[in-house]
């Protein structure tokens, strides 16, 4: 019928490789829908990455050690407060948006002199 088969009519050991993706940790070729529930791991690295998460009672607890700049949920900020200093351009709303949520003002971070 036609010149043009797919890889599988073909014969060829290349047509595992169209369903088949590299986990982003371990590179290991892994199922699309494999990669697509576990979010681009493979099954083994995904177990390993729930194991390695701290449990809610760490969390809760104040267990878990606060990143430099202080508050866990506010690490965005301090990332962009940093990308700015070391002269990275930032748009006008993202020098706003780290400023006020870290309560930046003259010089201060969080009423604290740097």
């Amino acid at each position: 019928m036609s010149f043009m088969k797919s890889r599988a009519e073909r014969g060829d050991q290349d047509a595992s490789l169209e369903t088949r993706r590299p986990c982003r940790a371990c590179r290991v070729a892994t199922l699309i829908p494999t990669l697509t529930q576990y979010g681009a791991l493979c099954a083994g690295c995904f177990a390993a990455y729930c194991a390695s998460a701290p449990t809610a009672s760490e969390v809760r607890g104040g267990q878990l050690r606060a990143p430099i700049g202080g508050n866990m949920n506010r690490q965005w900020a301090v990332r962009l407060k940093v990308r700015e200093q070391s002269g990275e351009r930032l748009t006008d709303a993202q020098k706003a948006m780290w400023r006020e949520a870290l309560r930046y003002e003259s010089g201060t971070l969080e009423g604290k002199q740097q």
